[in-house]
């Protein structure tokens, strides 16, 4: 945790530095076509309320709620048609009754590259969760590949790949589990973003299969004619583990984020298009909560 903490921390005090000459891309350009050295990203500060509705799981009742706090950061950029991309964040999560509930940490490398208007490429991650509730812990890693392509103002984004899961609970355990998602960003101008999301994985509990469905719709809004945007999201997850449980979430959060590089058309257009994976991690806190 203190490593992908660290990581974000340096995004922050690297921001302002990289801001001083911001690389506009017109609404017209497509991802492909930017730049050929644009590098950009964001810093995002941001909280979130969570109801839960279970079934046959280890939480202190069948509805629950819980806050939760996050901290994420996005970096990357091209060279002519390579493109490279760095994805770190944390969550921390309270009961609303109970006190502490899980904390989990995401961090993502990405590379790609230009095939006729299509980015194509890989990526790799590792993450660590503790559902401090039950007293579970552990360490994930996962990779896969990607595509993103412009469509008319449309950013979309696929993936596919696999996860595993190592936790001090044995019987949580995973590997090469298969997930893939999807990802629409809508550019309605230079100042305001809608990202949809949509992303199913599989995980494991006492040997039988998990699955677990995120979605998400989220605005994203320029403050003024500052490099700060405003965002607000609602989505939920559900569950289903088999002969363990099952159960439904909702959530909303808001998040302020800082852009460098650029609007968020350059940013998250251009530097940055690729779905960031923290709902893997998410996967692992649940494995605990249904055991």
């Amino acid at each position: 945790m203190k490593l992908i903490t660290s990581s974000v921390a340096a995004l922050i005090v690297a921001a302002p530095a990289l801001a001083g000459s911001p690389a506009y891309v017109p609404d017209t350009a497509a991802v492909a076509t930017g730049p050929a050295y644009n590098l950009g990203g964001a810093v995002t500060l941001g909280y979130g309320y969570n109801t839960a509705s279970v079934a046959n799981s280890d939480a202190p009742s069948d509805e629950y709620a819980d806050t939760f706090y996050f901290l994420d950061g996005t970096v990357g950029s091209s060279f002519g048609r390579f493109g490279w991309q760095l994805d770190a964040g944390t969550e921390q999560a309270t009961f609303t009754e109970d006190g502490d509930f899980y904390s989990m940490t995401a961090y993502t490398g990405h590379l790609n590259y230009d095939i006729g208007g299509y980015r194509v490429g890989g990526f790799y991650g590792m993450g660590q969760w503790d559902e401090i509730y039950s007293d579970d812990q552990g360490d994930m890693t996962w990779y896969g590949l990607e595509v993103a392509a412009e469509f008319s103002g449309i950013l979309m984004t696929a993936h596919v790949g696999a996860a595993s899961s190592d936790s001090t609970h044995s019987s949580l355990n995973f590997t090469d589990y298969m997930f893939y998602g999807v990802q629409a960003r809508y550019f309605v101008n230079d100042n305001l973003m809608i990202t949809g999301l949509l992303n199913s994985s599989m995980g494991q509990i006492h040997s039988e299969e998990m699955s677990q469905l995120d979605y998400s719709v989220e605005a994203t809004m320029r403050l003024g004619g500052s490099n700060f945007y405003g965002s607000a999201l609602l989505g939920g997850t559900t569950v289903d583990a088999d002969g363990d449980g099952s159960g439904t979430e909702l959530r909303a959060e808001i998040g302020v984020s800082y852009l460098f590089g650029g609007d968020l058309r350059s940013v998250y257009g251009t530097s940055t298009p690729m779905m960031e994976k923290s709902v893997l991690t998410r996967m692992g806190v649940n494995t605990s909560i249904y055991d």
